[in-house]
């Protein structure tokens, strides 16, 4: 059985030549090649970021791109999760987790702009927007007037404080390269949040079901099932690869994204699950990694995580990648100055403390038990392009992963099932 979703709603976003945007995510990456020709298209300008010596997006100097947002002075600014969520992170630090009268300032500020947008559906307000929230803009150059975020999920907390930090709207497009990028996406002025909006105009979209996971289009109220997407836009396949292309294209040009959906009563689409990558663990659950990755990115401690399940094991073990500052602070909070960061990531004392703040956020976004990661080893070094374990697209190369880490995530289980057995006399 399917599940139809089809739009044709038009998108009125407002993009001209007055408007500059700062390029800096891969051009491999579809998101950022289709923005480039669409404001090409619209007359826009559009700033490179300078780069530095890294080659890939992991070691990206921030502060080298602040400083030249600032110089640019952007109308929009495009990024992903990774980022957004960096930004986030920084932001709650510096305003409503600030000391003093600065944190109670903004506690107060950022609580009435929430009001306002959940009541009237705005991301101004007349006094705390001259008062404190112009110079929280001006971290972005003080002109953007619309984000986008895309690639992965980006939470809905995150996104309405951004709003509200930067007063103004905030949008989310779904896709992937094989649909061109663009496959569904947001208005302009919907300020809810757990979705990515409707089809765009080019495409149309259907839930599949997939009962080995218990998703059925006939489900009620919502409709669930693997999102496919058909239409213009649509590849017609993979250079010289009909296994992958057949696994992929229907003989009714329907494109399998191996994402699980649900369409909302309101009628838009949200991403809720991952049908591709899936495997099962021990006591027969279906686990989908990149949705509890996506999940403990949340944790301001981390930068990169691999989440690792095993069909004769029960639980779930992780490579993990810190943010290198936030483990220094960390660090100092339980006494551990004036170590380097590959003498943090081997002590005990922060693997300890840090699957604790892991879990404390798995718990709030409600994962289930066995999606819980029990266990995790500390990796100082980044998953890079140049070790083979991300796409060019900075993607997670699983498989390649597994095989890297095979003696880390096999000591990880020797570890888990040591505790049982002891917890067993």
């Amino acid at each position: 059985m399917t599940c139809m979703l089809i739009s044709m709603e038009c998108f009125e976003i407002d993009i001209d030549e007055t408007d500059v945007h700062i390029s800096y995510l891969p051009l491999a990456h579809i998101f950022e090649r289709m923005l480039n020709v669409a404001l090409t298209c619209s007359g826009s300008r559009i700033g490179f970021f300078r780069g530095n010596s890294k080659k890939n997006f992991k070691d990206l100097k921030v502060l080298n791109l602040v400083e030249d947002i600032q110089i640019l002075k952007p109308t929009l600014f495009v990024s992903v999760p990774r980022l957004f969520n960096r930004i986030y992170a920084k932001l709650v630090d510096g305003t409503i987790n600030a000391a003093g009268v600065r944190g109670m300032l903004f506690r107060k500020a950022v609580s009435d702009k929430l009001n306002n947008l959940k009541q009237y559906n705005t991301v101004h307000h007349s006094i705390w927007d001259r008062i404190l929230f112009s110079r929280v803009a001006a971290i972005l150059g003080g002109r953007v007037r619309l984000m986008l975020t895309a690639s992965a999920p980006l939470a809905g907390e995150v996104m309405n404080f951004l709003r509200v930090c930067f007063s103004c709207p905030m949008i989310e497009a779904y896709g992937a390269t094989e649909t061109t990028g663009l496959g569904t996406l947001t208005f302009m002025n919907d300020f809810s949040t757990g979705h990515v909006g409707v089809p765009f105009p080019c495409v149309e979209i259907k839930l599949v079901d997939v009962p080995e996971m218990n998703y059925l289009s006939s489900d009620k109220p919502c409709p669930r099932g693997e999102i496919c997407i058909r239409g213009h836009s649509i590849f017609k396949g993979y250079f010289k690869d009909p296994k992958n292309t057949k696994e992929s294209l229907d003989d009714e040009g329907w494109y399998l994204t191996g994402d699980i959906g649900k369409i909302t009563q309101d009628g838009k689409l949200a991403v809720i699950d991952r049908k591709k990558n899936i495997f099962k663990l021990a006591q027969g659950e279906y686990v989908a990694p990149e949705k509890i990755e996506n999940v403990y990115l949340n944790c301001e401690y981390l930068a990169q995580i691999f989440v690792h399940g095993d069909p004769l094991q029960a639980e779930l073990v992780a490579i993990v990648v810190p943010e290198p500052t936030k483990l220094s602070q960390l660090a100092n909070k339980l006494g551990l100055q004036n170590q380097n960061l590959e003498n943090l990531c081997r002590s005990d004392v922060i693997k300890e403390k840090l699957l604790a703040e892991m879990n404390q956020v798995a718990k709030y976004q409600k994962l289930q038990g066995f999606e819980i990661v029990r266990a995790i080893y500390i990796e100082h070094s980044p998953f890079t392009v140049e070790n083979d374990l991300l796409t060019s697209t900075m993607k997670l190369k699983r498989a390649k992963a597994k095989q890297f880490y095979k003696l880390q995530l096999d000591q990880l289980y020797d570890e888990l099932n040591r505790s049982k057995q002891l917890s067993k006399l």
